[in-house]
Parts: C-alpha cells; sequence; structure tokens
C-alpha cells in the first residue's frame, strides 16, 4: 500500500512535466523541470505588443559574432506577457521623448538551444549553464539596441552585440558623451518600469526573477504555429 500511495502521488508530476537529469558546473546531479507541452507555454510574439517592432535576432545568422554558426532555426522573437507589457511602456516613452524604439537582437531562446550554445562555448559568465537555465529560456531577458523611429538607424553604443570585453560593461566610462547617453536612456527606462541590466552587457535586460518555467518549445514550431 505505501509504494502505491508514492507512485500516485509522484506520476503526477511527471505526467505534466518533463525533467532533464542534469549536471552542474560543480558536478552535483539535479533534476530541472522543462517545459515542452505548447499548451502550457505562456510566451507570446514580441508583435503582439509591440505590433511595430524592429525583429533582427542575431543567433539566427550563420556569422554571429559569438558562435560562428547559426544557432537558432527562426528570426523570431517571443517574450512572456509580463516583460511584453513593461515593454509597451518603455517602447511608448521612447517614441514620445525621444523618437526612438527598440531593434530585438534576441529573445526566447529553447533550451535544448541553451545547451548547444554552452557546448559550443562553454565559459560561465557569458553563456548560461544549462544546468540552471537562462533567463531567456524563461522568456523574461530581451537582448536590444534603439534605433531611430523613422529611419531606423542604430543608435551608437559602446560596443556591437555581443563584444564580451569591458567595454561593454555599463561601469566602462570611458566613451563619448553621446554614446554614455544613449546607453543612459535605454538602461534609465528599462530600470524604471522594472526590467533590469546586468554589468557586463549593456544590451541585455531581464525581469529580475527566475521564478518563470524554463521552455523548450523549438522556434520552428512557434513560427509554423502562426501560419
Amino acid at each position: 500500500m505505501r509504494a502505491f500511495v508514492v507512485v500516485f502521488l509522484i506520476f503526477p508530476i511527471f505526467l505534466w512535466s518533463d525533467f532533464e537529469s542534469v549536471i552542474t558546473p560543480k558536478g552535483e546531479k539535479r533534476a530541472l523541470e522543462v517545459i515542452r507541452d505548447l499548451k502550457k507555454f505562456p510566451l507570446k510574439d514580441i508583435k503582439e505588443f509591440l505590433p511595430d517592432a524592429v525583429i533582427d535576432i542575431q543567433y539566427a545568422k550563420k556569422g554571429n559574432k559569438l558562435f560562428k554558426e547559426s544557432v537558432y532555426s527562426e528570426d523570431i522573437c517571443y517574450v512572456h506577457p509580463e516583460l511584453g507589457k513593461k515593454l509597451v511602456k518603455i517602447d511608448s516613452e521612447l517614441k514620445k521623448k525621444y523618437n526612438l524604439k527598440f531593434k530585438f537582437w534576441d529573445c526566447y531562446r529553447p533550451w535544448s538551444v541553451q545547451k548547444k550554445m554552452w557546448e559550443l562555448y562553454p565559459k560561465l559568465g557569458y553563456v548560461g549553464h544549462p544546468a540552471y537555465g537562462s533567463r531567456h529560456n524563461r522568456g523574461i531577458a530581451v537582448d536590444v539596441t534603439l534605433i531611430d523611429v523613422k529611419t531606423l538607424e542604430e543608435l551608437e553604443m559602446p560596443t556591437v552585440f555581443d563584444e564580451l570585453s569591458e567595454k561593454a560593461n555599463h561601469t566602462n566610462m570611458n566613451l563619448s558623451k553621446k554614446i554614455l547617453k544613449n546607453r543612459e536612456i535605454l538602461k534609465s527606462l528599462m530600470e524604471k518600469h522594472g526590467v533590469f541590466s546586468i554589468r557586463t552587457e549593456w544590451w541585455h535586460y531581464n525581469l529580475p526573477t527566475k521564478k518563470h518555467k524554463i521552455y523548450d518549445i523549438p522556434l520552428s514550431e512557434l513560427k509554423s504555429k502562426k501560419k
């Protein structure tokens, strides 16, 4: 009877969620919940929040700076609704105050892609370890820059995307006044609405929590879903 009860209690958990056995950087084994059921996928296309959003997903390109090969199958951007609603408010302020808007370089990233990225570039601090998942896997992070509303030209920023050096750090003040101002416009408006930066990448912003689920819905499946 005891064995039956234990199985009965545990079975529903594995019925509704997928658990991956992973090994942390310290060599510890753990079970990581990874959602692969499209019915349990709450993320939305960024265009549902910002219809005029400019999408330029860098990891969908063969010549991306970090991996030198395409690691994304599609040039699409999905975000968690909690983040999307905040981006709507920020976008409105950008347009009203500065005639600027976002260009999106990275958004939701399937967990299986996170694993591939780690295999290609296994450096903590630059690529999130798949044993924990990244905020991109949860749909609560975006990599962005700012562009002119009319010309769509990018503003001058400290570095190009994925310049993994001290030049990309928010602590880097050895920049022109114009570039410092551009970086500050982005940072101040994002953080005003609760979307926060990380020290090492001026382009990366995320919600300040990892309570959200990790997802592994392929981008190709999301693309076909829209048709």
